[in-house]
């Protein structure tokens, strides 16, 4: 009986959790291919469309402007118009781009791969993996934690941070998509470490390799299976003993400590998987580069900079604390998770800092006309389980909550500066510039978020709202009025407890 309430508590938790993400899509999605995301997007262009890898008409008679692309007059070492971000992403939107297409051949109709129909494919997969890494963080945080907390810390790394831009009006970068595969990976090789099955293991690879192929920085995550690792073979070593081999684990007993044999055999299976899926970035390099392994940003793009890696945290300059002060809230929380487990603390710190090195020693530190500090965006899974365990101290939940409430209106209002381009953020050079604009400029521009919404604008352009503001708002009470009884289970099972 206690088992069938767990799993309708599960059920409502992952409902209530669904329904209040795809209301908020419904409110703020845009459908845009823009950007880095034009990039991105190119290779998925030109192999269904131009049936090759020449991205020169994508870089000019799709995007006259030049945004974000690479140069198409330069060649490569070979001959090629070079692209050098990521392919993971435009592979795992084929399924999705690919019916949009399939449906346009079919009815005849004469298009060029940039129609909206194709940029809400893409928003459409970059949410639908967004969900399925907002669920594994969610089964993640529940480890640990309790409902409040981990609900509290979803919350606040989707909306409270970077994420919100990239998620909502930029959803063709592919930052959201690595950070979910991030949340999947983190999650199943937790799991893992609970189990040691070989089929949790090669789950855990398949995460790993798409985590890698959609953004290469996000390798840095593997620590944590390297630290584990470590960490095995010293505890077999301390015991002196070489344990039985591997058994099948009873669901009611601790895990079976595997011999080091069983432990190096396991990196090495998921190394195998990661380097089968990294496959076809390693053969568009070749084809691109006439290299098997490059940097295709240039030899230049990474320099060691030590007198930035302040600077990336608390510059006026999309700076990591500055900028999103919820993200230096939560690494105050690691210490707390440490109580909880050591080896999965230590590991998420030490990519912490490497993430921080790594990301100070990009030539433009700063991610260019970015919305804060978005290649930490993959780090969303290590503030949600530091913000989680802070949330679960009874003593400072109320004032940690409340600093969650301020700390999520705040990044919204910065985001709605940095929508309608406000002064302060277009320079980005004086700081207290920038948290002046919140009140002058983000505050009373907070409506026009909704502007952005490609749902709402063809909601309002079908006529179903009679283009009357009030006829919206309507609508949107009722929206808030059916989510909110979602947490009707959650209050029900704390009365019955």
């Amino acid at each position: 009986m206690t088992r069938l309430k767990s799993f309708a508590y599960l059920k409502s938790a992952i409902t209530l959790v669904s329904a209040v993400f795809i209301a908020s899509l419904l409110l703020l999605q845009s459908f845009q291919i823009s950007g880095d995301g034009l990039s991105y997007y190119a290779y998925l262009r030109s192999l269904v469309f131009d049936h090759d890898l020449d991205f020169t008409n994508e870089f000019t008679d799709y995007n006259p402007a030049h945004h974000a692309t690479p140069d198409p007059n330069l060649k490569t070492e070979v001959g090629k118009v070079g692209n050098p971000y990521a392919v993971g992403p435009a592979i795992l939107w084929s399924p999705f781009v690919l019916i949009v297409h399939l449906a346009a051949e079919i009815t005849g109709q004469e298009v060029t791969g940039y129609e909206q129909g194709y940029a809400a494919a893409i928003a459409f997969s970059t949410n639908v993996y967004a969900l399925l890494g907002l669920l594994a963080l969610y089964d993640l945080l529940r480890r640990f934690f309790e409902v409040g907390p981990t609900l509290a810390a979803i919350a606040a790394v989707f909306w409270g941070t970077a994420a919100i831009n990239y998620l909502y009006f930029e959803p063709a970068y592919g930052h959201i998509i690595s950070a979910a595969w991030v949340m999947i990976f983190v999650a199943i090789y937790q799991h893992y470490r609970d189990t040691r099955t070989r089929r949790i293991l090669i789950y855990s690879g398949i995460a790993a390799g798409l985590m890698i192929l959609t953004r290469w920085q996000s390798a840095l995550f593997l620590l944590f299976l390297l630290f584990d690792t470590l960490d095995q073979l010293h505890q077999r070593r301390r015991e002196g003993s070489v344990p039985p081999p591997l058994q099948k684990p009873d669901p009611n007993t601790p895990p079976i400590n595997e011999p080091p044999r069983h432990i190096i055999t396991s990196l090495l299976w998921i190394g195998l998987l990661c380097a089968l899926i990294f496959l076809p970035q390693l053969i568009i390099w070749h084809h691109l580069y006439g290299q098997w392994f490059t940097v295709p940003m240039g030899s230049s793009f990474i320099q060691w900079q030590p007198k930035v890696w302040w600077e990336i945290l608390v510059a006026p300059r999309n700076g990591l604390f500055t900028w999103t002060p919820l993200v230096l809230v939560s690494l105050l929380g690691l210490p707390l998770l440490y109580r909880r487990d050591r080896l999965l603390t230590l590991s998420l710190t030490g990519i912490m800092i490497a993430q921080w090195l790594l990301n100070g020693s990009i030539v433009d530190w700063w991610g260019g006309a970015a919305f804060g500090g978005r290649r930490f965006i993959e780090c969303s899974v290590i503030f949600a389980l530091g913000l989680a365990a802070l949330l679960q101290q009874r003593r400072s939940r109320k004032i940690v909550y409340m600093g969650v409430i301020l700390g999520i209106g705040w990044n919204i209002t910065l985001w709605t500066q940095y929508a309608i381009g406000s002064q302060a953020i277009q320079k980005m050079s004086n700081l207290l510039d920038i948290y002046a604009g919140q009140f002058t400029d983000g505050l009373p521009n907070l409506p026009r978020l909704l502007g952005r919404s490609t749902w709402l604008d063809w909601f309002i352009r079908s006529g179903l709202a009679d283009a009357h503001v009030e006829n919206v708002a309507k609508a949107l009470v009722w929206l808030i009025l059916l989510v909110s009884l979602l947490f009707i289970p959650f209050f029900q099972r704390k009365h019955a407890a």
